[in-house]
């Protein structure tokens, strides 16, 4: 997650779009744990194979606790850059 985020800075986002995705990328992780209790044998998987289980293109796993349609969109966002970033493909 760092070298993603150190790209964002690289791309001279500004502070709080590189926060917010942080925090979307905080909330990916409690979402995967919450998946790989159920799924026991994602817990066998590597990190990247773990978090590309879960994302693509066009965003991430159901955000449960997302209170509004624009937050679970900016969520979906930030996991379809890191899928973008991670497989080093173009939007």
């Amino acid at each position: 997650m760092k070298p993603f985020l150190l790209a964002l800075i690289a791309e001279r986002r500004t502070k709080k779009t590189v926060k917010k995705t942080a925090d979307y990328l905080w909330i990916l992780g409690g979402e995967i744990i919450h998946r790989t209790h159920f799924e026991e044998r994602d817990r066998r998987l590597s990190g990247r194979a773990l978090i590309l289980k879960y994302i693509h293109a066009r965003g991430g796993p159901l955000w449960n606790d997302a209170r509004y349609v624009r937050e679970h969109e900016a969520y979906n966002a930030a996991c379809g850059r890191l899928y973008r970033f991670l497989t080093g493909s173009e939007p």
